[in-house]
């Protein structure tokens, strides 16, 4: 589903474009497939998952400001006090360094086997008694056999140090969302970024292998026939390869990378930094990934939504005790990156 512009707005000193704010549908289609697949990115369920027919307990919360979207991604949904401290007229790496610490305090560290718990007992993922596939939103019974856990910002490109290890941003579920095995390794462990809406790129989910384009193994029931944007589209045989997901996770993924960004931003072993360039590599012991300027685009684009302002809640009353701040208030990306070339100037208005 498109989202149109809307209008110019000042937010402090700087301008931004803003959208109107999208919704998660409670139902694309659904699925209780239970072929496996493996990925390298991610690994299976094999050592925590749900029956099929777990519906939703979500724990009741204590902090429940966040719980309705905005039209206005500039106009913060959450009114509690848990950014007080902080002093809003830094920009920049001051304002990155002080909100990275916020958010690191008191963080509750959990393992990644656990994730399922989250996503289903927890209610993180759920909708009407279903949990929602990331970047599809296929609807489940259950975290199934054929899921993975996907990593936005994958595992493999954290700094020094990879993987899935309990306190590391490999088990921060800020980052990590249940997804059908196969659209998880046709992501792999591409960057995102904006490219053409070919049919031949187009990512199948549900199948037996990772699969793209006409004729791929797989389906394509997730999207809306005649709406291009409802696609996700993987760019594998060409350079830079890339990965774009449907519209309404544009955002979402924007937000996860940017919390990983700032949440272990001075955590020595996890040196990471959000680059202009549309790549994931490791260089010189800094993880990096890209498109900076995409994602900036895409978080100002499409705006939290009901679904994420109430798994960001549920994460920080039930699970890690902290908050993904890039939900909260969009705006604080671009007092972050806003000023890091002329195009992401032009994109946040500066």
């Amino acid at each position: 589903m498109k989202r149109s512009l809307k209008t110019v707005v000042a937010f402090g000193s700087m301008l931004f474009l803003l959208t109107g704010c999208g919704e998660l549908p409670s139902s694309i289609s659904s699925s209780d497939s239970s072929a496996t697949t493996s990925s390298s990115e991610s690994s299976s369920n094999s050592s925590s998952s749900s029956s099929s027919d777990v519906s939703s307990s979500s724990s009741s919360n204590s902090d429940t400001s966040s719980s309705s979207s905005s039209s206005n991604p500039f106009d913060p949904v959450y009114d509690g006090h848990y950014y007080d401290s902080l002093d809003t007229s830094k920009n920049g790496d001051a304002f990155r360094r002080d909100l990275g610490g916020l958010i690191s305090a008191g963080f509750i560290k959990k393992t990644y086997n656990e994730l399922p718990t989250l996503y289903v007992d927890k209610g993180a993922d759920m909708v009407n008694g279903k949990m929602i596939g990331f970047y599809t939103g296929t609807e489940y019974n259950g975290y199934a056999s054929n899921m993975n856990k996907e990593h936005v910002w994958p595992q493999s490109w954290y700094g020094y140090t990879s993987g899935t290890g309990t306190g590391t941003p490999g088990s921060d579920a800020h980052n990590i969302y249940p997804c059908d095995g196969q659209l998880n390794n046709v992501r792999s462990s591409y960057p995102f970024d904006e490219i053409e809406q070919k049919n031949e790129w187009r990512a199948y989910e549900q199948g037996s292998s990772g699969s793209y384009g006409q004729g791929g193994n797989g389906n394509l029931d997730y999207a809306t026939p005649g709406d291009p944007d409802s696609y996700n589209y993987v760019r594998k045989t060409s350079s830079p390869n890339a990965f774009m997901p449907r519209d309404i996770y544009r955002g979402k993924v924007a937000r996860s990378i940017f919390y990983v960004a700032t949440r272990y931003y001075k955590e020595s072993n996890y040196k990471i930094t959000v680059t202009t360039d549309t790549i994931t590599s490791k260089d010189n012991g800094v993880g990096k990934i890209g498109n900076l300027v995409t994602l900036l685009k895409w978080n100002l684009e499409f705006a939290p939504d009901e679904f994420d302002n109430n798994r960001n809640n549920i994460i920080h009353n039930d699970w890690h005790g902290n908050r993904n701040p890039f939900v909260d208030h969009p705006d604080y990306a671009c007092k972050i990156w806003g000023n890091t070339n002329s195009e992401t100037k032009a994109i946040c208005g500066m």
